[in-house]
C-alpha cells in the first residue's frame, strides 16, 4: 500500500511565484511617472515613477514644504498629473499661498516691507482657474490617522483620478504606534 501512494504522487504546484525569465520586459522610458522639474536631479534619477514612494527628509526650516510644493504639486500640474497634499502643519489659507508663490514665479511677486509677498492680481486669477479641480487638500481636522488619510488618498485615486500624493509631514500623521 505504501508503495502504492509512493508511485501515485501527485505534484502540486507552488503558489506565489514566478520564474524571473518569464517576467515580461520593462520598458523604462515609456514607463509612467514625473519629472523633478530640476535638471540636475532628472539627470541623476531620470523620473518619479508612478507607484514609488520618495521621502523628503532634512532639518528643520530648510525648505523641504517649498521643495515638495514645487516638485509634487506645482510641477505635476505642469505635467499633467493633479495633486493630493495632506499639510498637517499649515491651515489651508497659509498652505494655498505658500503653492501660489511657487506657481507665480519671481516675475509676478512684489515684495513689500522685505518679507511680504504679493502675487499679481491678474496672474492669481489665472492661476486659480487654472488649478481648479486639479489640487485637493486633507479637510479634516479631527481624524490625522494613517487610515483616514490613506482612505482619502484612495477615494481621490478612483474618483478624481490623482495620481501624486503628498503628506507634509509624516510626523503629524498619527501612525497609532504608541497603541
Amino acid at each position: 500500500k505504501v508503495l502504492d501512494v509512493i508511485d501515485e504522487v501527485k505534484e502540486y504546484p507552488i503558489k506565489d511565484d514566478v520564474d524571473l525569465a518569464d517576467v515580461a520586459e520593462y520598458d523604462i522610458e515609456s514607463a509612467q511617472g514625473l519629472y523633478s522639474g530640476f535638471h540636475e536631479l532628472d539627470d541623476y534619477i531620470y523620473k518619479f515613477f508612478m507607484g514609488t514612494l520618495c521621502i523628503v527628509t532634512g532639518v528643520n526650516s530648510s525648505g523641504k514644504s517649498v521643495l515638495l510644493n514645487q516638485m509634487c504639486i506645482c510641477e505635476p500640474l505642469n505635467q499633467g498629473f493633479d495633486s493630493f497634499i495632506f499639510s498637517g502643519e499649515l491651515s489651508h489659507p497659509q498652505l494655498k499661498n505658500w503653492i501660489e508663490l511657487v506657481m507665480a514665479g519671481t516675475e509676478n511677486i512684489k515684495v513689500k516691507d522685505q518679507h511680504i509677498r504679493q502675487i499679481d492680481k491678474e496672474c492669481l486669477e489665472g492661476l486659480r482657474q487654472w488649478y481648479r479641480g486639479r489640487i485637493w487638500v486633507y479637510d479634516n481636522d479631527i481624524d490625522y490617522s494613517a487610515e483616514a488619510i490613506l482612505g482619502k488618498m484612495e477615494e481621490l485615486a478612483r474618483k478624481k483620478g490623482v495620481k501624486v500624493f503628498t503628506i507634509d509631514n509624516l510626523m503629524t500623521v498619527d501612525l497609532k504606534c504608541g497603541q
